[in-house]
């Protein structure tokens, strides 16, 4: 998603756009680099889901997502899929939630690590439904994927773009989405929320940030850069070849967005007793 930004932004520009990876530590060594930057424009964050998750699941956490950061737009979202492994026989969201309470935590599910958007997603769907089930956590959604498709384990929420490969080839069984609209992707699942969960809503996101103490007009001028990128077409269709679907807002609104995405993993930390690292 950077590279796709930046190669627009350089032509906008004439300017080079540098993506350099910060890699490690779930993004938080590039947010780290980031938060000791100049608030200048020169530096950018491009952040993922783990970006608002962190504070909740990081003790000792060497920034303030709240107060080292200038939110300048959020770019894109994509929904999860809800998958069931072929071995279970479950064929629908009623069935395998009636499994899951009469089961009552027999059932397991797989993650890619504590504080993903796949383990969130899963700790919103099982307090929603009001049941437990155990956790497998796996290095990375491919080998996730890959145990459910054998049917190591029951159940797994993943990222559009990566899961329905698996449910078009018929390996996994796909329930729903958990977003609350379609935006156009290619699938006929349904949201959760036609299935009798109203209202639920998860999802991956991408959104840039500057650092803190950048000046408020230079912020609106690149969000505004950024708003021009995602309108382009073939920008469009890239990002739906990825199973994302763009999502410009305004720094207000993204700033709004992080502390509600915050303050929702926060009372799932506290509510289902995740440790804390």
């Amino acid at each position: 998603m950077a590279r796709i930004l930046a190669e627009r932004l350089q032509r906008r520009w004439a300017s080079p756009v540098i993506v350099e990876n910060k890699a490690g530590a779930g993004g938080n060594i590039g947010a780290e680099y980031v938060s000791r930057a100049k608030g200048d424009g020169q530096t950018l964050l491009v952040a993922a889901t783990s970006f608002t998750n962190a504070p909740a699941l990081v003790k000792n956490l060497r920034y303030d997502i709240l107060q080292d950061f200038s939110p300048i737009s959020l770019v894109a979202t994509t929904p999860l899929v809800l998958m069931v492994s072929k071995q279970s026989g479950i064929g629908s969201v009623p069935e395998l939630i009636a499994r899951l309470r009469s089961k009552k935590g027999g059932l397991n599910y797989g993650t890619s690590g504590v504080g993903t958007s796949i383990h969130v997603s899963t700790l919103l769907f099982l307090n929603e439904v009001q049941a437990e089930a155990q956790h497998v956590i796996y290095k990375g959604s491919g080998p996730a994927l890959l145990a459910l498709a054998s049917g190591e384990i029951d159940m797994l929420f993943d990222n559009f773009g990566s899961a329905m490969p698996f449910v078009e080839t018929g390996k996994v069984t796909g329930l729903a989405l958990t977003s609350l609209r379609t935006d156009g992707l290619k699938t006929t699942l349904v949201p959760l929320d036609q299935t009798g969960l109203h209202h639920f809503e998860s999802y991956t996101w991408i959104g840039i940030l500057g650092a803190a103490g950048t000046p408020s007009g230079l912020v609106s001028w690149i969000n505004a850069e950024v708003a021009q990128v995602l309108r382009e077409p073939s920008v469009q269709e890239q990002l739906s070849g990825l199973g994302f679907s763009a999502r410009p807002n305004t720094p207000a609104q993204f700033q709004t967005f992080i502390r509600d995405e915050l303050g929702k993993v926060q009372r799932l930390v506290k509510n289902n007793k995740v440790a804390i690292e």
